[in-house]
């Protein structure tokens, strides 16, 4: 399989190489042509997703658990997705956000939105032109919906790092 790199155990020499590929493909993905986002979608997602028996497809061990493919695969799926025509993806990455409660997922998602909402400030007339611009919603780019999950999220992850910043405990419950 192509993203085996991406299970590996941390203890692996080669987890600072994969750091590296997934700066890579963060650096590159606004050049990732709009044709291959159904294709990228369709790699990623049955990774992601308890519809596939990960062990048949010899991608986990048994030992490794589903949660730990979900947060593994997330910014696989965030550093290559490209910032344009966010129509293709978006309902589905709030969908696969919705489905989970991890504040390391909350905070990818949270950076992909701040990214996506930067790049489409100027709507369907920014640079990535008619085609590739997202267009006006209720907030911006956002559903009503989509931007009462954005704010939700981004005041408990305001909320988890005053905490933990606060606590005078050394044990962050949020961690």
């Amino acid at each position: 399989m192509p993203f085996d790199w991406c299970l590996m155990s941390g203890d692996s020499g080669k987890r600072n190489l994969n750091n590296i590929l997934l700066y890579v493909a963060e650096s590159c993905k606004r050049y990732f042509p709009a044709a291959d986002i159904p294709n990228m979608l369709e790699t990623f997602l049955p990774i992601l997703t308890p519809d596939v028996s990960l062990r048949s497809l010899s991608i986990m061990s048994p030992s490794r658990s589903f949660t730990q493919t979900t947060l593994t695969m997330i910014p696989v799926l965030t550093s290559f997705l490209p910032p344009t025509h966010t129509h293709l993806y978006l309902p589905v990455t709030f969908r696969i956000w919705e489905a989970f409660n991890s504040f390391s997922m909350d905070d990818r998602f949270l950076e992909l939105a701040g990214n996506l909402a930067e790049e489409h400030v100027a709507g369907k007339a920014g640079l990535a032109g008619e085609e590739g611009g997202a267009p006006w919603k209720d907030i911006g780019i956002w559903t009503h919906e989509e931007w009462l999950m954005l704010v939700s999220k981004g005041v408990e992850s305001l909320c988890r790092f005053l905490w933990c910043t606060l606590s005078t405990s050394t044990d962050c419950r949020f961690q």
